[in-house]
């Protein structure tokens, strides 16, 4: 960054290299030290910073140990392992464990869902990964099964596991309820090629290279669409 850059924007620059999932308390250090205000190293001194960083890690590996086991583990014991963890100084870690609390309450309706005929594998799997996940590796799971959608022969499949989600198990539905919608909205692509493929097999190399390059920019325009609409959420 230029020397002469202000405070203003020197400050927005040091908060965009920091992530809000797992460094929001240090975004808000920014932001009080911007407005001089007192930060948690100026009241705790760096051995408390330092007792800080460590006790969240320890926290962090706890939560991760409780996913591995989510999908498998006896209510109960999720619910006491969950229910000891001190998170009242760690709010991005805090959303974590309410959001695996809630969880833990539809989990058996999502393991219902494996191996059920009507339900479509792929989605079911997705489901229980983003479930586990931080949102912001959530959102990216979800914004690459949305890419390739349009152009998966499962389509269909995967669309009807959704409707499936809204009237027999609702609840499931609701965790995720703008993505499963975005999954109804989503239309074919795959009709699109076979259409352009027959016609340009009947108008030659220039019909099949132009319909081609259609093609692709529709495809790109798509995936800028759901690039631009990632950031903005």
């Amino acid at each position: 960054m230029s020397q002469a850059a202000g405070p203003a924007l020197k400050y927005v620059y040091r908060c965009l290299q920091l992530n809000p999932a797992k460094q929001s308390q240090e975004i808000l250090d920014q932001r009080a030290a911007g407005l001089g205000l007192p930060t948690r190293l100026q009241e705790g001194g760096a051995d408390a910073e330092k007792k800080r960083r460590t006790q969240r890690q320890k926290i962090q590996q706890e939560l991760d140990s409780i996913r591995s086991v989510f999908w498998t583990a006896h209510s109960a014991h999720l619910h006491a392992q969950l229910g000891r963890l001190d998170v009242s100084d760690f709010p991005e870690l805090q959303k974590g464990v309410q959001r695996m609390l809630h969880l833990v309450g539809i989990r058996e309706q999502v393991n219902g869902m494996v191996g059920m005929p009507s339900a479509n594998s792929n989605l079911v799997n997705t489901v229980k990964r983003i479930m586990m996940l931080p949102p912001i590796e959530a959102g990216r799971v979800k914004d690459e099964f949305l890419f390739a959608l349009p152009f998966h022969a499962e389509l269909s499949s995967v669309k009807a596991t959704v409707r499936m989600l809204i009237s027999r198990f609702p609840q499931v539905y609701q965790v995720e309820r703008a993505w499963f919608d975005q999954i109804l909205a989503t239309k074919s692509g795959r009709q699109y090629v076979a259409r352009a493929y027959g016609e340009s097999s009947s108008g030659g190399s220039l019909g099949q290279e132009m319909n081609y390059s259609i093609f692709a920019i529709i495809f790109v325009l798509m995936m800028l669409a759901r690039i631009m609409h990632s950031l903005t959420r």
